[in-house]
């Protein structure tokens, strides 16, 4: 049975809380061995700073080394730049990246691969000005 997570982290990530942030999801990733896929909800997350996108890189990896993927729900426009800026998006792939928690939870479960479904490319392409 392929085993989901969801985290929601209701704050901004910024050097303040990046080391927090980074022991919760490691914890997670140590305390669920049969984990899959952690979905990280970021609907509530309205700023990222560069040691953040740095702290991403790393979780990515070790998630990646142990065999578990990462997807992103719900981000916002200014995350979703800094996540650009910081080349987090190229690294995972635009298909780890969906529009609400619902969307990833069916990315998860292979029903949303219809090829002619641009709404995630549209959503991803969106930025600030």
């Amino acid at each position: 049975m392929e085993v989901l997570k969801i985290l929601r982290f209701d704050a901004h990530l910024y050097f303040a809380n990046t080391a927090f942030f980074k022991d919760t999801l490691e914890e997670l990733l140590e305390n669920h061995q049969d984990m899959k896929v952690l979905i990280l909800d970021f609907e509530s997350i309205n700023r990222m700073d560069s040691s953040a996108i740095h702290a991403l890189e790393e979780i990515v990896a070790t998630y990646r080394s142990a065999g578990k993927a990462i997807y992103f729900a719900g981000v916002k426009g200014p995350v979703r730049d800094a996540m650009t800026r910081g080349h987090i998006i190229d690294v995972l792939g635009k298909d780890h990246f969906f529009m609400n928690k619902q969307a990833a939870v069916d990315g998860f479960l292979g029903k949303n691969d219809d090829p002619g479904d641009s709404s995630r490319e549209d959503y991803l392409l969106q930025h600030n000005v």
